[in-house]
């Protein structure tokens, strides 16, 4: 499981990249990265989202990616980079939450529904 965390993170922080440059360089996934160092980022990630999402709704961000042998060139990408960003954390929670739930631990409460009420106080 913590290898699939850090593949969250890091592949976040890849799609990051990309609104902003259209031809990063190739990272792979880190490998030995512990929880309390995941947990460290989380709150830059947040706040590098929010100023993304801020200016994709000011009509600041444009993002392009350049095609390699896997994918074309696309341009405008923003959609595309936010729909993937958020495909990609669901698919890899899901995969988290089943494994969890084979070994009988407690499941967090991941849906939106619990995210919006802890969000507004109405938990």
């Amino acid at each position: 499981m913590i290898d699939t965390l850090t593949h969250m993170v890091d592949g976040d922080t890849r799609y990051l990249q990309r609104l902003r440059d259209p031809s990063p360089p190739v990272a792979d996934d880190r490998v030995g990265v512990s929880l309390v160092q995941l947990r460290s980022e989380i709150p830059d990630h947040r706040e590098r989202w929010g100023r993304a999402l801020d200016d994709l709704e000011a009509g600041r961000l444009h993002a392009a990616i350049l095609g390699r042998d896997d994918y074309p060139d696309t341009d405008p990408a923003e959609s595309m980079l936010l729909i993937q960003a958020i495909h990609h954390g669901n698919d890899h929670r899901t995969q988290i939450c089943s494994t969890l739930g084979a070994l009988e631990l407690p499941l967090p409460e991941i849906d939106g529904w619990d995210s919006w009420a802890r969000q507004h106080g109405a938990t």
